[in-house]
């Protein structure tokens, strides 16, 4: 990554895996994420574009932060302001 503003995204793929990071081009295939997190349960009553909006909820499960990932086949790609984006890394590990 460069020294280009990274935006925070969350990434759905083709084998349905939903994940957080950030990103230098949330238009990329691959797409390239730092700091990412799987999002292993919404706990939404509005899906991902509840999370998109509002961050995590309660109910919300994240995996440890991944350095770097790279996202091969991303099917969409929803981008956050930076204030959501916070509030994804300032969430624990579920279960820790």
């Amino acid at each position: 990554m460069t020294n280009q503003k990274l935006i925070p995204v969350i990434v759905e793929d083709k084998h349905r895996y939903v994940g957080f990071g950030y990103t230098e081009d949330p238009d990329a295939t691959p797409i390239k994420l730092v700091n990412a997190r799987v999002i292993t349960y919404w706990g939404t009553t509005g899906g991902v574009c509840q999370l998109a909006l509002e961050g995590p909820q309660e109910a919300t499960r994240l995996g440890s932060v991944a350095p770097k990932q790279t996202l091969r086949e991303p099917a969409r790609v929803y981008e956050l302001t930076d204030e959501v984006g916070q509030k994804f890394m300032d969430r624990k590990t579920y279960g820790k």
